[in-house]
């Protein structure tokens, strides 16, 4: 039961989420509400990792144990022997690393509640086969199995390219199973 004064978790649509950027009063509807804030627990929340990562992670926790400063700085430093968790922590977006670094303080802090997870994989399926790079050329065949795969970072990678601007390649993907 809600009472007045409660702090409140809503799933907003980018109407509602575009009137509070203004400033304006929004409405939300019963449908809208997740939950009471007191009754979430963030700090539980698991902390996805991929095979790679978890690896990296565990390396890192061996050599710098569970200090945050030297954690971040032998990421920093040592880029080359932690790639994965390097282009996770550092070269996103401002506000995404700084996101994905209090999740991987999380981490340290708590490591059980780090979930490896595979990563997602895909064929690039154009109008007369699958994408394929030989040499620096982008190419395509007829079967998929001749194709190349790609990761969901390298297909976002992908679509910057000029000759991939005019495509859009979330509608050619196609999952490897």
């Amino acid at each position: 039961m809600y009472k007045s004064g409660d702090k409140i978790i809503a799933k907003i649509d980018e109407i509602d989420a575009s009137g509070l950027n203004k400033g304006d009063n929004v409405a939300f509807y019963n449908s809208q509400l997740i939950g009471k804030l007191e009754d979430v627990n963030l700090d539980e929340k698991k902390i996805t990792m991929t095979p790679n990562e978890k690896k990296e992670f565990d390396r890192l926790c061996q050599n710098s144990g569970d200090d945050i400063v030297d954690s971040f700085n032998n990421i920093a430093d040592y880029y080359h022997i932690y790639p994965n968790l390097n282009k996770r922590l550092f070269l996103g977006t401002l506000e995404k690393n700084k996101y994905v670094q209090r999740e991987f303080v999380r981490a340290l802090e708590k490591p059980s509640l780090i979930e490896v997870v595979r990563e997602k994989k895909y064929w690039i399926k154009l109008a007369d086969g699958y994408l394929v790079n030989v040499m620096g050329d982008w190419l395509t065949l007829k079967n998929k199995k001749d194709g190349d795969i790609f990761t969901q970072s390298e297909i976002d990678e992908l679509q910057k390219l000029p000759e991939f601007q005019a495509i859009d390649l979330e509608k050619c993907k196609m999952e490897v199973k």
